[in-house]
């Protein structure tokens, strides 16, 4: 199926070859499609054009070889022009009703649909998969952009996906990787990611201090660190990073 903007392209190289067909030498095509003129404002011969834009070249060209001029000009839609409305009624009524033009789908059109099913096999595949549980719980859909593209700072980045891919360097996780042989905290209890940054009585002011900044973002308690993780909130995985420097933590 033709994408509408490939649609609104074939109705202008349609009204273009009409004017070509008139004794007249001056006309303007009015069109609703803001993104055709935007693309046909800046046209000009490339590799990348479908032949949609191919054939409004050539014919833009056989206008100015016949000294002919034709605007294609930008009204805005549902704006209670009553020739516009018209138009829209019969393209409408055309499209359930009218016959069918034949017109080749250029190879961009297929562009987002394969992108479309790429993801979805994407998604089930990774919704699928026996690994990395602790991180899709934190993100369950895949992202079209990483969760860092705001961030600067490397640190913080570095720290946040450590802990959201549950692969920081605490006890537990040494301990999985063959570097300890002991996963247990200084406190005696499993030092795992929860218990580092939310529970170790250890140190009981520092983790005080870090509740504070996050009430004062309106933090909704109980909390876990996989709850904050799953926020993708920059201001929280700051206020994370502040602790993990301040508690001098190995992550």
């Amino acid at each position: 199926m033709l994408s509408i903007f490939s649609a609104e392209l074939i109705a202008i190289k349609l009204a273009i070859s009409m004017c070509l067909e008139q004794e007249d030498d001056k006309f303007v095509i009015f069109t609703d499609s803001k993104s055709s003129v935007e693309k046909l404002k800046n046209l000009c011969l490339n590799p990348n054009l479908n032949y949609i834009l191919l054939d409004i070249l050539e014919l833009y060209h056989n206008v100015l070889s016949m000294g002919k001029q034709i605007y294609i000009s930008w009204i805005k839609a549902h704006s209670g022009i009553e020739e516009n409305e018209e138009m829209d009624s019969l393209a409408k009524n055309g499209a359930k009703n009218g016959r069918i033009l034949g017109s080749k789908i250029p190879e961009s059109d297929f562009i987002p649909i394969f992108r479309k099913e790429l993801k979805e096999n994407w998604q089930l595949k990774y919704e699928l998969g026996e690994k990395g549980q602790f991180f899709k719980n934190i993100q369950p859909k895949i992202r079209d952009k990483p969760w860092f593209e705001n961030i600067c700072n490397r640190s913080i980045i570095r720290i946040i996906s450590r802990m959201r891919c549950n692969h920081a360097l605490f006890p537990v996780y040494k301990c999985k990787i063959g570097l300890l042989d002991n996963n247990k905290c200084l406190c005696d209890a499993i030092a795992d990611l929860q218990h580092i940054i939310l529970e170790c009585p250890l140190k009981k002011l520092e983790i005080d201090k870090l509740y504070q900044n996050l009430i004062s973002y309106n933090m909704k308690f109980p909390i876990n660190v996989s709850n904050l993780l799953t926020l993708e909130d920059n201001s929280i995985y700051n206020i994370i990073y502040q602790y993990v420097k301040s508690t001098n933590i190995t992550l």
